[in-house]
């Protein structure tokens, strides 16, 4: 129960990362149009073809802040940046106790510390509407002293999202691939790819899958899975996610989102 209570706050504020809707993409939201869901971020179009974000549920235990911004269109590929910042000390201190919750031994406290991602977005949209999307980016993580790599935790997601605490910094890498069956049913399929030199888990290949319905531009409703394949302190595992323990059984991933213009 406990590992599930965890697994489902990280995984909540690590799930998300949509012109609207348009998050995988190098587009930015239109200006003073506001998008949130249950598991995805807030974010706000503003002028000069950026856009902010952040995980306003998970604000307190985790601070956060990501900006998106276009940049010149390189060959037939529309550019952007994405640049984040978080501060996962309070989470994890918050993880570090017995009972229900916890997932690393008490036996640690975290410093100070920060996780910083830089990735550049290139989007080819020649084949509308059917989008391809590639991804390169890096992480690096910064603390006010060394964390013993006996306090990582060794989940899905959580391990390689935390993982440049530990060694520094890591790659990752990915494509995604949106489209549309009709005006109202959108997907997408992603693939990435995380190296984390030093680590005993050294990578993760991750993989999406999700079916969105767009009642307008206002409202939509999307299912979908994760699936992780990669290495951990203890071996080579693969999960679908989200997983529900009590029945172990896999469940879909439901997502509800809303948007709105500001005046």
């Amino acid at each position: 129960m406990k590992n599930f209570l965890a697994l489902t706050l990280i995984v909540s504020s690590l799930f998300g990362k949509t012109e609207n809707w348009s998050s995988h993409s190098a587009n930015v939201l239109q200006e003073k149009r506001i998008e949130i869901g249950l598991f995805q971020p807030l974010r706000i179009g503003v002028s000069g073809g950026r856009e902010w974000s952040t995980h306003p549920v998970y604000f307190f235990m985790m601070p956060n802040v990501s900006l998106k911004k276009t940049r010149n269109v390189w060959w037939e590929f529309d550019v952007s940046s994405r640049h984040s910042i978080s501060y996962p000390t309070p989470l994890l201190n918050m993880l570090a106790r017995q009972g229900t919750g916890g997932i690393i031994s008490p036996e640690f406290t975290f410093p100070a510390a920060v996780i910083i991602y830089n990735e550049l977005l290139f989007t080819w949209e020649e084949q509308k509407p059917y989008n391809i999307t590639f991804k390169l980016g890096v992480s690096l993580g910064l603390a006010a002293e060394n964390i013993s790599k006996g306090s990582t935790i060794d989940l899905p997601l959580a391990y390689h999202r935390f993982a440049p605490l530990y060694n520094g910094y890591g790659l990752r890498t990915g494509i995604d691939f949106t489209g549309k069956v009709t005006e109202k049913i959108h997907y997408l399929l992603d693939a990435d790819i995380q190296i984390l030199p030093g680590m005993e888990g050294s990578f993760a290949v991750e993989h999406k899958g999700m079916i969105s319905w767009n009642k307008n531009d206002y409202f939509r409703i999307s299912l979908g899975y994760k699936l992780v394949h990669g290495e951990y302190p203890f071996g080579t595992d693969t999960h679908i996610l989200p997983y529900l323990p009590m029945a172990e059984t896999w469940v879909p991933f439901m997502d509800f989102q809303w948007a709105w213009d500001r005046k």
